[in-house]
């Protein structure tokens, strides 16, 4: 530990001019041995077809067997597509110190004359090696999701019972809201009703397995959910909540009136905004190792004057402003301001910003 704290460089390479261990260092030694190999590759280059290489051509040079052995298993070093990623950064590191010390790279290739590595640029090779450690672990793909997200608004009495200020009732858009489950991501807070209609884990739903996810270039490719697919998966779910005052009715004129669209069986259809020739493209929103695709569908509820159906305004208690699931879950109709009280995620944000623009 006294060692460690003598000879410590946190904010320079990592290693100590006086360190006596320094030439032992197994990163130290990979820092010299690699810029001998791209020195020797690089003069030889010059001398036999008059070119200078850059990074990218020494890299094409080096394979394997320079630095993982016989090249049969790619080692610790090795980044996923086959290129060392240390020697990647050693190599230009050691490019970048060759012009700030002697300017014009080419001119230096082809003056010098020994392809051995002076005292100096041993200590700056190791420098470059050493500091090219630890390797930093490779980042963990994101689980993708898609999801279907219905934001579905009705017009209510800002203050729902309680006197306003003024004594005038203001009338304000109030939003279908549900709080997500106690347990895993954004555990308990609010949000628009919503399903997720795939993901990349390729989990076993309902006993049938999903849609395999697919793999580009290292990255995961984000399906196109079909809309049939993904507005019966949210319709399904709108009618597990049990939307108190909508499906008390039987008539389905009734429901109709109130989104303003065709509906059938009851069934919340929502609208999907048209561009010229498909819907609006999803919403994305990252979380720190879920990234979600959200396909938004908006309706709002226009209540007549001659309606049967009702919503009870009275109070913020009232079975038609907050009730709960089947399964427990916390369902209320919210204002912009409600939502702003609670802390509504930026996702809901997004969300709400997208569909009012849409609004207008």
């Amino acid at each position: 530990m006294e060692l460690g704290a003598t000879y410590c460089a946190p904010s320079g390479s990592g290693i100590d001019d006086d360190d006596p261990l320094k030439e032992f260092y197994m990163s130290t030694v990979i820092g010299r041995s690699v810029v001998e190999a791209m020195m020797t590759i690089m003069m030889v280059e010059e001398r036999e077809n008059g070119s200078i290489m850059d990074v990218n051509d020494v890299l094409a040079h080096f394979n394997h067997e320079t630095m993982c052995g016989d090249g049969a298993d790619k080692c610790r070093l090795c980044h996923s597509n086959g290129v060392p990623s240390v020697l990647a950064q050693i190599c230009q590191d050691w490019i970048d110190y060759m012009a700030s010390e002697y300017g014009d790279v080419s001119s230096y290739i082809k003056q010098r004359k020994k392809m051995t590595l002076s005292k100096i640029e041993k200590e700056v090779a190791s420098k470059i090696g050493h500091g090219a450690f630890p390797v930093p672990p490779p980042k963990k793909a994101k689980r993708e999701e898609v999801l279907a997200v219905a934001a579905i608004s009705l017009l209510a009495p800002e203050t729902l019972g309680r006197k306003s200020k003024n004594g005038e009732e203001k009338i304000i858009n109030r939003w279908l809201m549900v709080k997500r489950p106690k347990e895993g991501l954004l555990a308990g807070q609010w949000e628009f009703p919503s399903v997720c209609v795939w993901d990349s884990t390729d989990k076993q739903k309902d006993g049938k397995k999903g849609k395999k996810a697919m793999v580009k270039n290292g990255e995961v490719v984000i399906p196109i959910v079909k809309a049939l697919e993904r507005k019966r998966s949210l319709q399904s779910f709108l009618e597990s909540m049990t939307i108190p005052s909508l499906l008390e009715c039987d008539d389905e004129n009734h429901i109709r009136r109130l989104f303003k669209v065709t509906c059938k069986s009851k069934r919340i259809n929502l609208s999907q905004e048209k561009t010229a020739n498909s819907t609006s493209p999803p919403l994305e929103h990252i979380f720190s190792h879920v990234r979600h695709t959200m396909w938004v569908e908006h309706g709002h509820i226009q209540l007549e004057e001659d309606d049967e159906i009702s919503f009870d305004f009275s109070s913020f208690e009232s079975s038609s402003m907050s009730w709960k699931t089947e399964d427990g879950r916390e369902v209320r109709w919210m204002s912009e301001l409600d939502m702003k009280k609670v802390g509504v995620t930026s996702g809901v944000k997004k969300i709400l910003a997208a569909v009012l623009k849409k609004r207008k």
